[in-house]
């Protein structure tokens, strides 16, 4: 079997983490099928090297017509019988099977996500096409699965709900980086809590400045919060909030880093905050968890189904952030039962098991049987 897999976005944020994360499971549970992987030049190194996977380099924007004949044309020359769309953009007059993964539809729920009108309209005609065409739509979870149909009703049988997985390098104890260190030391001391820093609306992070606010006030509360990225000048209202509640020396945006980098962070906060409205899966509260660090998560879409139990589930509005954080800050056995569930918890999140069940599902589209493959169990 020749399986062509979309690699292009390796280098994105939350795709990159599933590509990056897929390939590997798949190089580890499979090592008789052959793989294609079609790359962009930048992010080329970040792929497994392996004999039976490939690498086909193509220039085209990934979100483009020529991107999409690109990636057809050549899909079709390497002779390949299924092609794993891992985002929406799919191939142009391919000629085999063809799998796509939805992580969401958040653009279409929530508008601020994406305010161009003309942009949305685009999005939706890509994402309709992408699951219209397929032989196979997988979903990261339930909630995605119930928001494609809601929105571009399918076959039952054709969408396939497969939760993503959690690298190991999470669980594993952090390597000393002076980088991180002297950030630290020169932006922020212990304690702090921790939160990523996107600023789109559906992330919702301007309760969460709202909460800190109410919380700064407390002379007896000494936390910084600590937001993973940096300020985005397209989304202002975060720091226009940040300026009007004078909580410049207090909320900090760390900027770019590296996983090593949000290894250190995550272990180095005695919380972790996620109040998104609107999530496909959720990488960073399971992230935080297999580190060992407490999370206070959003009760929304696909959240609660992800971290379970193992979080802190509350309504992200401010009011219901400033109790959990204050009672989670206070309450030292609530933070040691709620490290030992994260841990538990994250570890169900494997993905060599989400490569061998999207290996299950490339054999089942062709009718051949796992036999004979190097499915290991």
């Amino acid at each position: 079997m020749r399986i062509g897999i979309d690699a292009r976005m390796a280098d994105w944020s939350g795709v990159g983490r599933y590509t990056i994360g897929l390939l590997k499971g798949l190089s580890v549970v499979d090592k008789v099928n052959e793989y294609i992987l079609f790359a962009a030049p930048q992010s080329v190194h970040l792929l497994p090297k392996i004999n039976n996977f490939s690498t086909v380099i193509t220039s085209k924007p990934v979100l483009s017509v020529g991107g999409y004949r690109e990636i057809g044309r050549l899909a079709n020359k390497e002779a390949a019988d299924i092609f794993h769309a891992l985002h929406y953009p799919v191939p142009l007059k391919f000629k085999g099977k063809l799998v796509t993964t939805i992580h969401d539809l958040i653009p279409l729920q929530h508008s601020g996500s994406m305010p161009l009108r003309s942009k949305r309209f685009i999005y939706r005609f890509l994402n309709r096409e992408a699951i219209r065409r397929s032989d196979v739509v997988i979903a990261d979870s339930v909630y995605t699965a119930k928001r494609i149909n809601e929105f571009f009703p399918i076959r039952a049988k054709k969408i396939k709900i497969l939760p993503l997985g959690i690298e190991r390098k999470f669980f594993q104890k952090p390597t000393a980086d002076t980088t991180v260190g002297n950030k630290l030391d020169e932006l922020i001391q212990k304690p702090y809590i921790l939160s990523m820093g996107n600023q789109k609306a559906h992330k919702n992070l301007i309760a969460l400045v709202r909460a800190f606010d109410k919380l700064a006030k407390d002379n007896n509360f000494a936390h910084k919060l600590l937001l993973i990225g940096k300020p985005d000048g397209k989304h202002p209202k975060v720091i226009e909030e940040i300026k009007k509640n004078d909580l410049g020396k207090r909320i900090i945006f760390s900027g770019e880093i590296s996983d090593n980098d949000l290894i250190l962070l995550y272990t180095g906060a005695d919380l972790f905050v996620f109040p998104s409205l609107l999530e496909g899966f959720g990488f960073p509260p399971l992230e935080a968890m297999a580190c060992g660090t407490p999370v206070i998560c959003s009760n929304r879409a696909s959240l609660p189904e992800a971290c379970g139990q193992a979080a802190l589930m509350v309504s992200p509005n401010s009011d219901e952030l400033v109790e959990a954080i204050s009672m989670l800050c206070k309450d030292d056995n609530l933070r040691r039962d709620m490290i030992l569930k994260g841990k538990d918890w994250a570890r169900k999140y494997s993905w060599e098991e989400t490569a061998r069940k999207t290996l299950e599902i490339y054999h089942t589209l062709l009718g051949r049987s796992k036999k004979g493959s190097d499915l290991q169990s």
